[in-house]
């Protein structure tokens, strides 16, 4: 749930980003690598701590909520008739 909100929050920043600059990666694109990794850094940071444990099914499963949430936001947004990059 948490990543979902993330990646949520993180699309929305890198819209608006495109839309006052133009440049860099698609947003959507730049959303699922940033929200995933920083679910991959959360998990790394649970192997450091001795009372949680480091899994990678973890990690997989918080890419899937980023891939799920940005994608069903961009096809919202299409279907809506608005275009990311329009004002």
């Amino acid at each position: 749930m948490e990543y979902s909100v993330l990646a949520l929050l993180v699309y929305h920043a890198f819209l608006e980003r495109r839309k006052n600059t133009g440049k860099g990666l698609p947003p959507a694109i730049s959303a699922i690598l940033l929200a995933g990794a920083l679910g991959w850094l959360d998990e790394g940071f649970q192997y450091l701590l001795p009372d949680r444990v480091y899994d990678f099914e973890d990690v997989l499963f918080n890419l899937f909520a980023v891939v799920s949430t940005v994608s069903a936001s961009a096809l919202i947004n299409r279907i809506r008739g608005r275009r990311p990059t329009q004002s």
